[in-house]
């Protein structure tokens, strides 16, 4: 039987780094892991499919970072261009609007997250 338990000794780490990448505050990325198990703890029962545990995990992952984003006043930026993706190779640049709105990057609004970086490191 799939148990929380066995899906945090699993994912905990992975999920973690993932977050860290899209949420660089600690503080705040251990909020949104917290947030993701608690999820996964009150949902496992709806996971039908063993075999797709990970995508499904990642995917409650991605929905609670986009929700970090759209319920929290986080202001990188006037507006913030991250990665969201399940793994590294499958990462898609996003823009987030101050309403929170995602949308996919376009290469023009790069530059400013370039600076923005630099000021701020």
């Amino acid at each position: 039987m799939l148990t929380t338990e066995k899906v945090w000794e699993e994912f905990s780490g992975g999920l973690k780094q993932f977050i860290l990448k899209r949420i660089p505050d600690e503080t705040q990325a251990e909020d949104v892991l917290q947030d993701v198990f608690l999820k996964i703890h009150t949902r496992i029962d709806s996971l039908r499919d063993q075999e797709r545990l990970p995508a499904w995990v990642y995917q409650i992952a991605r929905n609670t970072i986009y929700d970090f984003y759209r319920t929290r006043q986080v202001a990188l930026l006037p507006h913030y261009i991250g990665w969201l993706g399940s793994s590294d190779s499958e990462q898609e640049l996003v823009y987030i609007n101050d309403q929170g709105a995602f949308r996919p990057a376009r290469p023009d609004e790069l530059p400013a997250v370039e600076r923005y970086l630099q000021q701020h490191g």
